[in-house]
Order: structure tokens, then sequence, then C-alpha cells
């Protein structure tokens, strides 16, 4: 079992307000028949994350990955230094929870 086959790349990150800024959400199929994957990154509401969604189609054994680009807003304060984000997973039309995800810091203001 791979408690990682969803994952956030960077697993930390170094961001700072006002600059559209990338993450990668990979995902690794490890199952015989294909599988269907949604997968949203879940940030504070204020954030802008494009696209909100990621759809993957993998085949059996194969691996994938999506780019999300974000932008946090200039007045944004984080409540803590770290912050930590989840990402939303569907497989198959399934809800699977929040899990995987990422810790942020922040840069600049």
């Amino acid at each position: 079992m791979d408690p990682s086959w969803v994952s956030v790349y960077a697993y930390q990150a170094l961001l700072a307000k006002r600059r559209r800024q990338s993450l990668q959400l990979r995902a690794r199929n490890y199952e015989s028949s294909p599988m269907k994957l949604e997968i949203a990154l879940v940030t504070p509401p204020e954030w802008r994350v494009e696209p909100d969604i990621v759809k993957l189609e993998r085949a059996p054994g194969a691996s994938a990955k999506a780019t999300v680009n974000g932008t946090i807003p200039r007045g944004w304060a984080s409540p803590e230094p770290r912050l930590p984000l989840a990402a939303d997973v569907v497989r198959d039309g399934k809800y699977l929870g929040q899990f995987t995800g990422a810790v942020v810091e922040f840069t600049g203001a």
C-alpha cells in the first residue's frame, strides 16, 4: 500500500504573495483497471487556484502529474507561519476525502 499514491509536490513549498506560483499534483494507478481522478487543492478561500479541479485518466500502473497555479492575495494574512494544504480526491466518481498535502511557508509581503 502506497499512502502517497496521490501527492502534492513540492511537499514543503515557499510561496510569496501576489506572485503566480505552481505546485504539482501527482498520482499513480496501482489498480489493474483504468482510473479516473478528480483532484482539487484545498486552500484558504481567498486564494485563486487554476484549474480548480484537475482531471486525470490513468491506465493500470501508470503515473501522471498536473500543474496547478495559485495566487495569494497581497492583503491575505496567514494565521500561522506555516500552513498545511490538502487535496480533495474523487476516484471513479467516489469521493475519497481530503488527504495528501503540502506544507507552505510564506515569503515577502
